[in-house]
């Protein structure tokens, strides 16, 4: 049990930084983007984080 939930943790945080550097190239490469366009990955990423603090307290 315990062993899964390291490995749920691991994932998260593998995928939160495929996510940035994902992110941050389209940034990079858009930079004439309007600054409030530039939130969205982080709000995608809460989004991410809150679903997955949801399903470790189902599996408790």
């Amino acid at each position: 049990m315990c062993y899964k939930i390291g490995l749920f943790y691991l994932l998260l945080t593998f995928s939160h930084l495929f996510l940035a550097l994902l992110f941050k190239k389209d940034i990079i490469r858009q930079s004439q983007i309007p600054k409030n366009k530039m939130h969205i990955p982080s709000k995608a990423i809460n989004l991410i984080h809150r679903m997955m603090g949801e399903m470790l307290e189902k599996m408790k």
